[in-house]
C-alpha cells in the first residue's frame, strides 16, 4: 500500500530543516508528486520556488531537453542546483543561496523509513553538488570538475558507471547520517529495502545502479571497530560525510559492473514472476561467474534465505550461461516447428504458419523471447504463398522449411537475450508492453530489425484479411477468380 502523501511531505520537511541547519545557505525543495501528477505538482510548487532567490532560475530555464527530461521519468530524484549570487560591495560577489530541486513520488514507497532512507539519499546528491559547485568557484584553473553550469543551473555530471558509484555514496551517507543522529536500525532498514527493490518487482526504479548491499559487510566492520573516531566529529553529518568517503574509497568500478550484472538477471527474473529464493537459487545454481554467485550468496546469507538446487527448465533463466539457453532455445523452436509444419497439407495452409508467428509475437507481451522463430514462419509463409498456382506440393513445402531454417538460424540468441532485457526494463518504466511500445524499442535499433520485419508484417497481413473480410460482406457479388499476387514480406516494407 502506497505511503500517504502527508507523510512524505513530513519526512520531507524534516530533513530540508536538518541539511540547512548544518549548511545554511543549501535550501533542498522537495516537489512530492504520485505517478501522474508530476508536473502538476512542479506547477502548483511556482509561487514557492520564486520565494527563494535562485528558484526564478529553474523558473527562466526554457532549455527543451532539460524540460523533457525533468518529467519524463517518475523516479524520485534530485534534478539539479540553481545558484543566485549576492553583489557585495563595489559588485563583487559577497554571498551565494543555492536552492536543490528534488521530487519524491510517494506512491513508490510503503513505510515511513523506506521514503527516509531515499530522501536522505537524494539529499546526499544535492549536498555533493554544492560542494562540487564551491570547490569550483575556488579552484577555476581547474576545469576537471564533476559538474557542469548552465545559466545559473547546476547539473552533475552522469555517466552510467559514475552514477552507479554516486547513488553508493549516496546511501553509505544515508545510513550513515541517520546512525549518527541516533537511529541504529538505518542500516538494516536500508539494505532490507534495496535488496528487496532487487529481487522484486518495482516501477521507475533501476535498483542495478544502486550497489549499496555490496558494502555491508564492510560497513558494519567500521561501524564496529572504528565508531569512536567518527564520533569525534562536530556534528552527525561531518562524520556521515568522513564515513562515506573512507568506505567509497574500498570500491572500484570492476565491484559496481559485478553488482550490476547480478541485479539484471535477477530483476528479469522477478519481472517473469519468480520468487527471491529461486532468484538466488538460479544465480548461485545455475550460474558460471563466481562474482555474481558470491553478491547472491551474500544476499542469501543477510536474509537469512537458503537456497536450493535450481532445476534447470524450458523458462528463460538469465543467469543460466548463454550456450545452454541458446540449447533450450533451439529445442523449443525445432519442436514447434515439427509440431506445425505437420499441419500443412496445401499452399493456403500459410495460414497457419502466420497465426503461429502472430501468437508468437504477443508473447513478447508477457516478456518471452525464448523459442521465438516469427521472422521463419513468416518466410516460410511467404514461399508458400508465392507458389501456390504450382503442382508440385512437397518441394513447395521443403524450400519453405528451408526458408524457415535459415531465417531462424540467422537471428542469434544473443539478440534475443538483448531484446529481452529492453522488455523488461520498459515494463519496469511503467510502459504496458503492447505492440506500439514494443514497435518503439525495435523500430529504432538495426539489431531488432529481424523482429520488427515480423511485427508489420504480421500486423499488416491482419488488417488486409479484417479489410477482405469486411468488403465480402458488404459485396454480395463473388469474388473474381483472378486476384491481385501479394507477399507478406512485400506487406511489411
Amino acid at each position: 500500500m502506497p505511503l500517504d502523501p502527508k507523510i512524505a511531505n513530513h519526512v520531507c520537511s524534516v530533513i530540508r530543516r536538518q541539511i540547512q541547519n548544518y549548511i545554511p545557505e543549501l535550501y533542498l525543495h522537495f516537489i512530492v508528486h504520485d505517478d501522474d501528477s508530476k508536473a502538476e505538482e512542479f506547477s502548483k510548487n511556482t509561487n514557492t520556488l520564486r520565494e527563494h532567490p535562485a528558484g526564478k532560475h529553474i523558473l527562466n530555464y526554457h532549455d527543451h531537453d532539460f524540460k523533457q527530461d525533468l518529467f519524463q521519468t517518475n523516479a524520485s530524484v534530485f534534478s539539479c542546483l540553481a545558484q543566485h549570487k549576492k553583489s557585495g560591495f563595489l559588485g563583487f560577489f559577497k554571498d551565494r543561496a543555492y536552492l536543490a530541486l528534488c521530487f519524491v513520488n510517494y506512491t513508490h514507497f510503503e513505510s515511513e523509513e523506506d521514503i527516509r532512507n531515499h530522501v536522505t539519499h537524494i539529499a546526499w546528491h544535492a549536498i555533493s553538488t554544492y560542494k562540487s559547485a564551491i570547490k569550483s568557484k575556488r579552484d577555476r584553473a581547474n576545469t576537471q570538475t564533476d559538474i557542469k553550469e548552465v545559466q545559473n543551473l547546476i547539473f552533475p555530471k552522469l555517466e552510467r558507471h559514475n552514477l552507479s558509484y554516486r547513488n553508493l555514496m549516496a546511501d553509505i551517507f544515508s545510513a550513515s547520517l541517520q546512525f549518527f543522529q541516533g537511529n541504529n536500525q538505518a542500516l538494516n532498514s536500508l539494505a532490507n529495502q534495496r535488496i528487496d527493490q532487487t529481487l522484486n518487482k518495482n516501477l521507475s526504479f533501476d535498483i542495478e545502479h544502486y550497489p549499496f548491499p555490496m558494502c555491508l559487510d564492510t560497513f558494519k566492520y567500521i561501524l564496529k571497530n572504528d565508531l569512536p573516531l567518527y564520533k569525534k566529529a562536530r556534528t552527525p553529518l561531518e562524520a556521515a560525510t568522513r564515513l562515506t568517503q573512507e568506505l567509497k574509497n574500498t570500491y572500484d568500478f570492476s565491484t559496481i559492473e559485478q553488482w550490476e550484472g547480478f541485479c539484471i538477471s535477477a530483476q528479469q527474473m522477478a519481472w517473469l514472476d519468480y520468487t527471491p529464493k529461486q532468484i538466488l537459487s538460479a544465480a548461485l545454481y545455475t550460474g558460471e561467474n563466481i562474482h555474481v554467485q558470491s553478491i547472491a550468496d551474500i544476499i542469501a546469507e543477510y536474509l537469512q534465505i537458503k537456497p536450493e538446487e535450481f532445476t534447470p527448465s524450458d523458462d528463460y533463466n538469465p543467469f543460466a550461461d548463454s550456450v545452454t539457453t541458446e540449447l533450450i532455445h533451439k529445442k523449443r523452436y525445432n519442436t514447434l516447428k515439427y509440431k506445425i509444419f505437420a499441419q500443412i497439407k496445401k499452399h493456403s495452409d500459410f495460414t497457419i504458419l502466420l497465426d503461429i508467428a502472430e501468437k508468437q509475437n504477443k508473447q513478447f507481451h508477457e516478456h518471452t523471447v525464448l523459442g521465438w522463430c516469427g521472422r521463419g514462419f513468416v518466410r516460410a509463409a511467404d514461399i508458400l504463398r508465392q507458389e501456390h498456382r504450382t503442382d508440385d506440393f512437397e518441394n513447395t513445402l521443403k524450400r519453405a522449411k528451408e526458408t524457415f531454417d535459415t531465417e531462424t538460424k540467422s537471428i542469434s540468441w544473443e539478440t534475443l537475450a538483448y531484446f529481452s532485457e529492453h522488455l523488461f526494463k520498459t515494463a519496469r518504466n511503467g510502459d504496458f508492453l503492447n505492440q506500439d511500445t514494443i514497435l518503439k524499442i525495435v523500430e529504432p535499433n538495426e539489431e531488432f530489425s529481424s523482429i520488427y520485419y515480423t511485427i508489420k508484417a504480421i500486423d499488416d497481413w491482419s488488417n488486409k484479411r479484417m479489410k477482405d473480410s469486411s468488403e465480402s460482406k458488404t459485396h454480395m457479388k463473388p469474388p473474381p477468380t483472378e486476384t491481385k499476387q501479394f507477399n507478406i514480406s512485400d506487406l511489411a516494407g
